[in-house]
Formats: C-alpha cells, structure tokens, sequence
C-alpha cells in the first residue's frame, strides 16, 4: 500500500515539473516577443501597421496573458472599423474566437468566429476563409453540433484539398472525429482512414493522424486494431516533447481502449494522471471524456463511492461548458418577454380608454333615446353572439388545419434530412472512387521519364470519368493511349476501369505490342467480360493507340505504329498538320467486326503527335452557343506547336474555359500531345 502511493506520488511530480518546464519555455519565448512588440508599439499611430502590431501581439500572448491578449483585440477592433481595415478586423475577431474556445465559451467562439467569416468573404480571402470554417467546425463539435461541424468542414477542405496537404489532412481528420461523436462508424474509418493515406503520399508525421484512426476503430469495436494506433500517437507526441495536455488526452484514449480489453486497472491509473493534467477548472471539454470514463469504470467495479464522486464531478464541468449558452438564450428570451409586456400595456390603455368613451357615448344615447336604444343594444348582442359562434367554428377548423400542415410539414422535413443524408454518404462514396479510378491513371513522374516533351490535358465531366488516359513501357517500345468509354460519370468509370484492364492484360500478360493486334485482343477481352452478363451490354470505347520506337536510325528518324477505333491521329510533320482515319468502329460488342488496321510513320525529332477524344470538340460554347468542332481543334493545335508542351496544354486549358463560358461541360475531355 505504501508503495502505491509513492509510485502514484512520484508519477504526479514528474507531470508537474514537465508541464512547469514547458510552459516556463514557452512563456519566455512568448516574452521576449512580446517585448518586443509592445516597443515597436509605442512608436505606430493610429494607422494600419498599429492594427497590424496590435494583432500580432494579441496572437503572441493568447495563451500565456489571454486576458491581456483580449484587450488588444477589443482596441483594434474600433480602429479597424473605423478605417475599413477588414483584413485587420477578421484576425482580431479570430483570435477572440481562439481566446472565447479556451475559455469554454462556445457561444461567443462561434459568434466572434462568424464575424471573422463575414470580413475575410468581404475581401475575399479563400485561406483565411476556410481556417475560419475549419475552427467554427471544431467549436460546433465541442457543442456537440455534430452535422452542422460537418457541412463547415467540408466547405473548408474543398478549398484545401489538393492545394494544401497538411490542412486538407487536419479537415479529413475532423470529419471523421464528428461521424465518431455521431456514431457513424463507417464514415468515421472511411475519412479517418483517408486522412492517414493523404499523410502518407504527402511524407507527413503527424501522431494526430494514427490516434484518430485508432479513435475510428475504437467506433468500429475494433480495439485490437486501435491499440497499436493510439500507442504509435503517444509515442511520437512523448519524442517530440508534446505539451502535457496533448499527451493526456491520448493517454485517455488508450485508457479507453484498455477499459474495453479487460485491462481496468491500466486504464485508472492513466486516467488518475490524466486528471493531474486537466484539473476540474480549464480544458472542460477533455475532462468531461476523462471524468465519464472514470466514473463509467468504477461502476462496472462495484465501487459505487468513487462513482458517484466522479459524476458528480462531471456534472459541475457540463454545467461550466454550456452555462454561457444557457444565460446568452435566458438573457434574450427576458429582453423579448420585457418588449412584449410593455407593448400590451399600451395596448390595454389604449384599449381602456376608448372603452371609456364610448360608455359614455353610450350613456348619453340611452338617456335620450331610452327604450328605442335598449332594443338596438339587444339585437347588436345578437349578432355579437352569432358573429362569436361562427368564428369558434372557424377557429376550430384553422387550428385542425394547422395541426395537419405541421404534421405534414414535420414528415417533409424529415425526408428531406434523410435525402441530403444519403446524397452525402453518396458524394462520400463517389470521391473516394475518383481516388481508386486515378489509381489506373498512369503518374506524372513516369510518363515524363519517358516522354519529357508532352503533355496530357484531362479535364473529367463528373468526380469520376469515362475518358481515360494508358501508358506501358516494353523493352524497345513506348506504348500510350487516349481513350473514350461509353458514357461518362460513374457507368463511364466503371466501363473504364474494365477496358483499363483489357489494355493491361494484353501487353503485360500476352507480350502483344503491334497497335492493331493490340486493339483486336482488347474487344475480345471487353467483349468476353461483358458477354458473363445477363442483360444485353453494348459497352465499350474509342481510341487513338500509338507505338514509339525507343532506338533511333542514324538520320534521327523515329518509327511509330499507330491504330485507332473512332478516333483518329494528328500530327505535325514538314511543317503541316496530317491526319490518319481510324477504323469507324468501337472496342466492344458490333454486328460485323473487322480487324483493326496498323499505320506505320517514319516521323523526325522535332515533329509532333496528338491523340485525342470527342470531349474537346464536341463543347457548346462561344457567343453563339455552338461545337467547338475538330476543324477549331486542329487550328488551335497548328498554331501553337511551335510552343512548348507545357505552354501548348496553358492554351487548350484557357481556350476551352473561354469557349465553354458559363454552359455546362458535356463531356470528358482528354487530349495528349508529344513532341518527338
């Protein structure tokens, strides 16, 4: 017994003195800032760079002199509105957010964090923008506003994603944090589980990452899988000396994790420091996760003192989070009860007093009119009373109306939720098939290793295409392709990934190179896949297959072989733009199918080659409305091959945003250019 409470002794002051070493650091490090800020401040009027300054100071010492910080940003504040400073006025409203969320003061985060939102859309500013939704989502899961965290980190990854990996990560990490508090378990492990692959094609580290992929299997029931997870988190947090408060919070995770493997009281006693770490004052939405597991452990021992001591505990901390919340409401539905009651005060004065007049209009016309006005008075309350009647009836139907509206209204609503949830789940589902489809694709770096002088312009219709770009490599051929499947979209994808994989087979498994042998192979194989279905699949595609020799003749001739099906090739040679016709018909199921024609091409370096799909061409657009056409295509083409690659796709690109305007694009759109 002795020896526990020296062990536990001991464990409690090497967490002080941790924590008092860190924050000592840093406390230093945010003073000689500071310092010199506040120096630099005494010389700025009252202009921009004071508001700059003011900002920059205020961020420095949010957390070591938060309430100092919170000054600051209350005198930029006037100065910035006063002079149309808006970029000025949404850091400052940030940072109140920052300082209100520390506080647990979730109401004001969220409204200082809106009014930041609202300057940073004023000028415009698409980073500031999606920062500020991502911590607006943060917030909103702390309230436990877990749908509406959702839609605001969405719209923050949509400007990240694939612009800035390390926030497009945190935001993929977010995501699945809310489906765990909604307990959504397959889209919690399907955005968790994407956040782990973007870390690791990005050769990011962050243990954040493998926690909450722990934290999605957790919600999955999958402890054994968690386990390692959360270990491999702590351990990298503790190498790089974490704060303390980071370090609790997945030590009361893997807590978590051992109450659900039978290891109990490993898991007290990492929560009995976790508790060292949090206290019962600050960081009060932690130690409520902390409080309750505590308390949930003890339970289930029997121990029914210490249980009791820890929900009470955590009720006095839920009581802390959402107090704000609670007065905020109470204040304003006072001011409106207060508003209301003043108004029907007037209303009754004013009421009270025509009353009075006209009693004694009243009593002067009984005095002179006598029996006659008795009578009138007598048939007025008649009709008063029928009049009455026939409004309850009235009244009554309206209120059974209503009834019936709001219960209508009430089943609309929910099938309206239910909708937007399953077009959610769908648009889930799509992106992450855009991510597998890419996976056909063949990657920059090894197309440029081969073919340094190309380009390849793929701009899909829908998330995921029909359109698809191949390339293979034997050993005395380089061997790509621009192909059309039927259809784009989804059934497009799907046709795509089928034809991708007949090309594959074909070269890699047959050993068969020669551009029409290769196009007879593939129909047969897309012929035979479909053929397995039941229903009548005419499915396939077009496409312009071309073979480049990899030696060269003494006369730096090149040597290719080319086949195409719909599509044809364009190329640039003797200073004009030549065409060879493809066979007119498709890689799929026809009534009279023909063996695929192979065009052979002795071609100099310097000349040029395109292939190409019908998207390009087939475009509405322009002032008129009209195609594109292959015929603009071919000219567009011919009057820049002189540029280089790269300038040659910058054109196709602006030309086609020009020509398509604000139409709708109607197809996928793939074209290749090399320069030999």
């Amino acid at each position: 017994m002795l020896k526990t409470q020296t062990m536990k002794i001991k464990v409690t002051l090497i967490i002080l003195v941790c924590f008092l070493c860190n924050a000592l650091a840093l406390a230093q490090f945010d003073s000689k800032l500071a310092d010199s800020l506040t120096a630099k401040l005494k010389t700025l009027g009252q202009d921009t760079n004071r508001i700059k300054c003011l900002n920059e100071l205020a961020f420095t010492i949010k957390y070591s002199n938060p309430k100092l910080a919170e000054e600051y940003c209350n005198e930029v504040l006037p100065l910035a509105e006063k002079l149309k400073f808006y970029r000025g006025l949404a850091f400052a409203n940030k940072l109140k957010g920052i300082l209100f969320d520390e506080k647990g003061n979730y109401p004001e985060a969220i409204n200082s964090y809106m009014r930041s939102l609202s300057f940073s859309k004023k000028i415009d500013d698409k980073m500031a923008t999606a920062r500020t939704e991502a911590n607006i989502g943060i917030v909103l899961r702390k309230l436990k506003k877990n749908r509406e965290s959702i839609n605001y980190f969405k719209r923050s990854y949509q400007f990240f994603a694939n612009k800035n990996a390390m926030y497009e990560m945190i935001v993929l990490m977010n995501i699945g944090l809310s489906y765990i508090d909604l307990h959504v378990a397959d889209s919690a492990l399907l955005y968790e589980k994407w956040a782990f692959e973007t870390m690791k094609k990005n050769n990011l580290e962050d243990p954040k990452v493998y926690g909450n992929l722990g934290l999605a299997y957790c919600e999955k029931k999958d402890f054994v899988s968690a386990e390692p997870l959360i270990k491999r988190c702590l351990e990298i947090e503790k190498e790089e000396n974490a704060k303390p408060t980071s370090i609790a919070v997945w030590s009361m995770d893997l807590a978590f994790v051992y109450k659900n493997t039978n290891k109990t009281d490993a898991a007290i006693k990492l929560l009995e420091e976790v508790i060292l770490v949090f206290g019962k004052d600050k960081y009060t939405y932690e130690a409520t996760h902390c409080y309750n597991q505590l308390a949930g452990i003890y339970e289930n021992k029997g121990d029914w003192k210490n249980a009791y001591r820890y929900h009470k505990i955590l009720s006095q901390i839920k009581d802390t989070i959402y107090n704000s919340e609670n007065s905020s409401q109470v204040n304003s539905l006072k001011e409106k009860y207060e508003t209301e009651k003043k108004e029907n005060e007037i209303k009754l004065l004013t009421a009270d007093k025509a009353t009075q007049e006209e009693t004694l209009k009243k009593n002067r016309i009984i005095i002179y009119s006598g029996a006659v006005l008795t009578i009138l008075i007598f048939l007025f309350a008649v009709l008063i009373y029928r009049s009455n009647r026939q409004k309850q009836k009235i009244n009554k139907e309206l209120v059974s109306k209503n009834i019936l509206i709001e219960s209508q209204k009430k089943e609309v609503e929910d099938q309206k939720e239910l909708v937007e949830e399953k077009q959610k789940e769908i648009l889930d589902s799509i992106s992450y098939a855009k991510r597998l489809q890419q996976a056909i694709l063949p990657p920059d770096n090894f197309i440029t290793q081969f073919l340094p002088a190309s380009f390849i312009y793929y701009r899909p219709k829908d998330i995921v295409a029909g359109d698809f770009y191949w390339m293979e490599v034997t050993e005395d051929k380089i061997l790509i392709a621009a192909a059309d499947c039927t259809g784009h979209g989804v059934p497009g994808a799907m046709v795509s990934v089928v034809c991708s994989n007949a090309l594959n087979r074909t070269v890699k498994e047959m050993k068969i190179t020669e551009p029409s042998k290769i196009l007879d192979k593939v129909r047969e194989l897309v012929v035979e896949t479909f053929e397995r279905s039941q229903s009548d699949v005419k499915d396939g595609m077009d496409i312009s297959l071309i073979s480049i020799n990899k030696s060269t003749s003494s006369d730096n001739k090149i040597t290719l072989q080319w086949a195409g099906a719909n599509n044809p090739l364009w190329y640039y040679s003797e200073s004009e733009m030549k065409e060879i016709k493809a066979n007119k018909q498709p890689i799929g199921k026809t009534d009279q199918p023909l063996p695929f024609t192979t065009h052979k091409l002795s071609l100099n370096k310097g000349d040029s080659i395109y292939l190409f799909t019908d998207g390009y061409a087939d475009q509405f657009g322009g002032p008129k409305g009209k195609k594109f056409k292959y015929k603009q295509l071919n000219d567009l083409l011919f009057a820049n091959v002189s540029k280089s690659t790269n300038e040659q796709k910058e054109v196709l690109e602006n030309n086609f945003l020009n020509w398509k305007g604000s139409l709708e694009q109607v197809d996928d759109v793939c074209i290749i250019g090399i320069k030999l």
